[in-house]
């Protein structure tokens, strides 16, 4: 089961804003929801894969890459993808004015752990 939430936390080193949005509270069924929030333009990282999840990515400002098995999307406003399991994948962002994406993992697993390990600063509650 997940629930709605409204946790906020701060990359230490970047400035990030992780927004959780819903927290699952049953990792092998349900969601995790986030937003990201990002000014840092950034390096492409190398790739990555989730044998077992799928990652859905919305731009709701700002631009990101997304490379898909070799291949670089750019995403902006408005665009979303969703990658598949088990495909290697990376994202970064490209613009130097904020970037703001909503993101969704299914099923969550300890996703919700392992990005908030990233982001271990609270800054306050998004529900101001």
């Amino acid at each position: 089961m997940a629930h709605d939430t409204a946790k906020l936390l701060l990359h230490p080193r970047t400035g990030d804003r992780l927004v959780v949005l819903e927290e699952a509270t049953d990792p092998l069924g349900e969601s995790f929801r986030f937003e990201i929030l990002t000014d840092v333009v950034a390096s492409p990282p190398d790739d990555h894969v989730h044998d077992a999840q799928s990652e859905h990515l919305e731009v709701l400002a700002g631009t990101l890459n997304v490379r898909i098995a070799g291949r670089v999307l750019v995403l902006r406003a408005g665009d979303a993808i969703t990658i598949a399991p088990g495909t290697p994948h990376a994202v970064w962002n490209v613009d130097p004015a904020r970037t703001r994406t909503r993101g969704e993992f299914h099923p969550a697993l300890d996703m919700q752990q392992r990005m908030e390990a990233l982001f271990r600063e609270p800054v306050a509650s998004a529900g101001r």
